[in-house]
């Protein structure tokens, strides 16, 4: 058992020797001893607990189809599930809610060509849950273009659709604040430049307040993440495009009045392109995704996170697994996929790794309120597709099976970053022949995660796939 231990502690130095941080005056500093005890600490398991599946539940059209999910979320007791279903001639968005306890259907809603002055194709991106169990979905027409259309719709916790509103551009995110006012993320074509990433601002009514924008984002550009303020306002992160086809980070503040506040471009100087962005209650946001290094003809990308002041001050860029200065030696590929925060100025943030020397998986990093680097978890041989954040710091994670085509994975992870429990789940019995992780939401106040995929018996036949996991 010492000899595990001590490969095992082996390992993680191994990991922090390939780590770097660097601050906002671009100055590399070598981890400190704190930080590797930290890590060292965090490779002591701890016993795993066990976790079942409570429920599981499929839809499938009303038609012959290809029903694909894309997003769940949980709130007053509540499981909402949201994808497209595609028919020989249109599709459209599918919501649906199921009792959080028994996984029985509550409600089901379609928009698309079934209802009046709805677009032939309608297909959904994006949806966010409120507290109270309102749903909101947008998404719009599958074309890009000046004839685009973006369509967003407001449930009640009970199915009756609130209202629906319309606008041009690619919609790409919805958030919605504690006072009800919705912010839909859209990408919108400008005459004579390149496209404009849009904030548009909705009431809790459906009235649109405001439109603002950011304009110049390139072709191959776009916002990839929104979230409100806390005052009104929404912080926006996405990517540019540069003349020499580079692309960029650009995150960005707006007021309440949808007034720019500030704009900031590539942490740390480096080009790349962010996934994913929080607010925490005291303005401070966060951005993760990758940046890009040379050294010589060779380089690698780095999971590169930032945190940005609530007056746009870059207060520290921290890079995991840079090169050593070495023109071959670079420990490997890593990107950013998902952050959260838990209002302490620190940062989890969780991504993938492809290294030279052998590992590929998921990678988890907690970095404190001063920038450093508080403790790394690697799962080997996972395929990030989510995350959802539970109570006192625990994380739910959620990957395809690395065994099988019809399986998927859900594990969590300490506050420590170490594992407490892992389970998984296959549909071959059920006549599928593959099954694709779409996303997770956390019950916070039970610990109930609920996931969903889209289960496929073909290339034009697969259904939706939501199971509700229990993590003791």
């Amino acid at each position: 058992m010492v000899a595990r231990m001590f490969a095992a502690i082996v390992r993680t130095v191994s990991d922090i020797r390939n780590l770097q941080l660097q601050t906002q005056w671009g100055v590399n500093v070598n981890i400190s001893i704190r930080i590797l005890l930290a890590a060292i600490a965090t490779s002591t398991a701890i016993p795993a607990v066990a976790s079942s599946v409570a429920w599981t539940a499929y839809y499938h059209g009303p038609h012959v189809s290809y029903d694909e999910v894309i997003d769940v979320g949980t709130a007053a007791g509540s499981v909402f599930v949201v994808g497209t279903s595609y028919f020989d001639a249109y599709s459209e968005y599918v919501t649906i809610a199921y009792d959080a306890s028994t996984g029985s259907s509550a409600w089901k809603r379609r928009l698309g060509a079934e209802v009046a002055n709805v677009p032939q194709w309608l297909q959904p991106v994006d949806s966010v849950v409120d507290a109270a169990g309102n749903v909101y979905v947008t998404g719009g027409t599958p074309m890009s273009g000046p004839d685009a259309q973006v369509w967003t719709v407001k449930y009640a916790p009970d199915g009756t659709q609130a209202w629906a509103t319309q606008s041009l551009g690619t919609a790409r995110k919805v958030a919605v604040d504690s006072a009800g006012d919705v912010f839909v993320g859209i990408d919108r074509p400008a005459p004579g430049r390149s496209p404009d990433m849009i904030v548009a601002k909705y009431s809790s009514a459906g009235e649109l307040l405001w439109e603002a924008a950011s304009d110049g984002i390139g072709a191959g550009g776009g916002l990839v993440d929104i979230a409100p303020d806390g005052l009104g306002g929404a912080y926006t992160t996405g990517s540019y495009v540069g003349a020499d086809y580079s692309h960029g980070w650009v995150t960005t503040r707006y007021g309440a009045s949808g007034s720019m506040q500030w704009q900031a471009r590539d942490p740390g100087g480096l080009l790349g392109n962010p996934a994913a962005l929080a607010v925490d209650a005291n303005g401070n946001a966060f951005v993760t995704g990758f940046t890009t290094v040379r050294y010589g003809p060779y380089g690698n990308h780095l999971l590169t996170s930032v945190r940005y002041g609530p007056t746009g001050t870059t207060e520290w860029v921290v890079r995991l697994y840079d090169c050593d200065g070495a023109v071959v030696s670079c420990t490997g590929n890593y990107f950013g996929k998902a952050l959260w925060t838990d209002g302490t100025g620190a940062l989890t943030v969780s991504g993938t790794g492809d290294e030279y020397a052998g590992f590929n998986g998921e990678v988890t990093a907690r970095i404190g309120a001063s920038g450093d680097v508080l403790w790394i978890a690697k799962e080997p041989g996972t395929n990030f597709v989510g995350v959802a954040q539970g109570d006192a710091g625990v994380s739910y994670h959620l990957a395809s099976s690395p065994t099988s085509p019809t399986a998927l994975r859900v594990f969590a992870l300490d506050a420590a970053g170490r594992m407490m429990g892992s389970s998984s789940y296959d549909v071959a019995g059920a006549g599928y022949t593959i099954l694709r992780p779409r996303s997770i939401a956390v019950d916070r106040a039970s610990g109930s995660v609920f996931v969903v995929a889209v289960a496929e018996k073909s290339k034009t036949s697969a259904d939706y796939f939501t199971a509700k996991f229990i993590f003791p």
